[in-house]
C-alpha cells in the first residue's frame, strides 16, 4: 500500500511572501487531522526506518539526550516544588537550588533507591499529592538534614 501524498494547492504568487505564509499556516490548522493521518500511516508503514533512524540519532548525540532528560527532569521537579507551596515549611526558605522534598513519615529514601530515576520520581510524587497525599512536605536542606537526624531515618550519627 503506497502512502498517500498531501499536496498543497498552489495560490496565485501575486501576494507577497508574507501572505502566502499565512496562508498555508491557516490551510494546515483547517487540514490538520489529514497530515496526523499521514504521518500515522507513513509511521506504520516505514516503522523499522523509524527505528533504527531514532537510534542511529540518539548514539550520535548523547549530550543532546543528556540535556534533554536533565531539563526535563529539572522542569518536574520545579512544578513539584510550586504545588508543594514552593518554601521550606519551618524557616520560609523559598530558594529553590536548596529545597527537598521530605517524606512526613520517613521512608523516602527507599522510595527514591526503589525508582532510580528523578523524572519518575517526580511524576510519582506529583501524582500522589494531587490525589491528595499529605505524605509530603518541602524543607529546606539544613531543616530536612536536621529532621533526618532526629528522627533517625537512615542517618547514623554521634550524640552529643
Amino acid at each position: 500500500m503506497g502512502t498517500k501524498i498531501l499536496l498543497l494547492p498552489v495560490i496565485k504568487m501575486k501576494k507577497s511572501y508574507e501572505e502566502r505564509k499565512e496562508w498555508y499556516k491557516e490551510y494546515y490548522q483547517r487540514n490538520k487531522e489529514k497530515y496526523a493521518e499521514r504521518g500515522r500511516i507513513y509511521y506504520q508503514e516505514n516503522k523499522e526506518k523509524k527505528n533504527n533512524q531514532s537510534k542511529k540519532w540518539r548514539k550520535n548525540h548523547p549530550e543532546q539526550i543528556r540535556y534533554a532528560r536533565r531539563k526535563r527532569t529539572h522542569e518536574k521537579r520545579i512544578e513539584l516544588l510550586s504545588l508543594l507551596g514552593g518554601k521550606c515549611v519551618v524557616c520560609g526558605e523559598i530558594d529553590w537550588r536548596c529545597l527537598q522534598i521530605d517524606h512526613v513519615n520517613g521512608g523516602g529514601r527507599k522510595e527514591i533507591f526503589e525508582i532510580a530515576n528523578g523524572y519518575l520520581y517526580y511524576t510519582r510524587v506529583k501524582q500522589q499529592i494531587l490525589e491528595g497525599s499529605k505524605n509530603y512536605q518541602l524543607l529546606c536542606a539544613n531543616h530536612n538534614m536536621i529532621k533526618t537526624y532526629e528522627n533517625k531515618e537512615g542517618y547514623i550519627g554521634f550524640d552529643k
